[in-house]
């Protein structure tokens, strides 16, 4: 019996906690993905406007179109900014983000230093699908696999625009990858902790109502087991048959179950004194008819005596 109750327990717990566990499982992908999209779309709005801001702070610096000049190198109006790493270098010592100027498809000048030759960034050219997106359709691209000195980046590409209209180059703005990942997982490990939290919260509210219902299950079957051995003086609490469920309709059937059987008890009692009443008449009836025949068998002797005795005298 007691692995029955065990396993009645289980099997309730586990019933309570399964869909918990599931929708917790989905919940965290579901939130993990919604987390993803919401970073990624917070960090493309977040490099756009570092990119413009990029732009906006050499327009105000220098005066003038980004060319190349006959020395090859980038200038804006008559100042050469190739070698100009000041705010470059500023937004990269304040926010961790990687910048440049592209020109063409080019880099030409960047705030990432070579980690051998300690020297400057450039050189590089831009992936075809960035050269595709910027030069031929004219909008800004965020780039999620981006890579320079073997580091994954995601990257930002905002157009350079000349006065007559044409694509010049690109401002460029790159965050590592691995602060990415480690915000997004970072934002997924709370979430489950937060689901974990209220799973156990579930587990600790349920196994106490699955007990005092396994409990209540568990009464009305002790008593059930002595309406089975015998024992119908049976009390059935109050409390467990005011119950709207199925335990109380269980408890209730119980009840009915005690009573009529001690209804059906008490008639065939009854029945059992009138058939031993009656049994009785018949044993005294058997008696006194026992009696008639002794005293009729004793006239047909004396009867048969008195016509031998007539048929000895007749004789003689």
């Amino acid at each position: 019996m007691k692995k029955t109750k065990t396993g009645l327990l289980k099997k309730q717990i586990l019933l309570a906690i399964i869909p918990a566990i599931l929708i917790t499982i989905v919940s965290g992908i579901g939130s993990g993905i919604t987390l993803r999209k919401s970073i990624k779309s917070e960090l493309e709005s977040s490099l756009r406007s570092t990119a413009i801001m990029l732009l906006e702070s050499y327009d105000s610096k220098y005066v003038g179109e980004f060319k190349l000049s006959d020395k090859g190198k980038l200038v804006k109006g008559m100042s050469t900014i190739e070698d100009d790493y000041s705010i470059v270098d500023q937004i990269k010592n304040k926010t961790g983000i990687v910048s440049g100027f592209f020109y063409g498809d080019e880099l030409y000048m960047c705030s990432l230093v070579e980690k051998d030759s300690h020297k400057r960034v450039k050189g590089i050219k831009a992936p075809e699908e960035v050269v595709n997106k910027i030069f031929h359709e004219g909008i800004g691209y965020l780039d999620m696999h981006s890579e320079m000195q073997g580091e994954k980046y995601y990257a930002y590409y905002e157009p350079i625009m000349g006065k007559s209209g044409q694509v010049l180059g690109m401002s460029y703005v790159a965050r590592p990858a691995s602060e990415i990942s480690t915000r997004i997982m970072k934002g997924i490990i709370e979430m489950l902790e937060c689901n974990m939290l209220i799973l156990i919260v579930a587990i600790v509210c349920t196994i106490p109502i699955v007990r005092k219902m396994v409990k209540a299950v568990t009464g009305v079957e002790k008593e059930l087991k002595e309406v089975a051995s015998g024992n119908l003086a049976i009390e059935i609490k109050e409390k467990m048959l005011n119950r709207n469920d199925e335990v109380g309709q269980l408890a209730l059937s119980t009840k009915y179950l005690s009573e009529s059987l001690k209804k059906m008890i008490g008639n065939i009692i009854d029945l059992s004194e009138r058939l031993a009443v009656s049994a009785r008449s018949l044993d005294h009836m058997s008696a006194r008819s026992s009696e008639a025949t002794q005293e009729v068998s004793a006239t047909i002797q004396e009867i048969s005596a008195g016509v031998t005795n007539q048929a000895e005298e007749t004789q003689n």
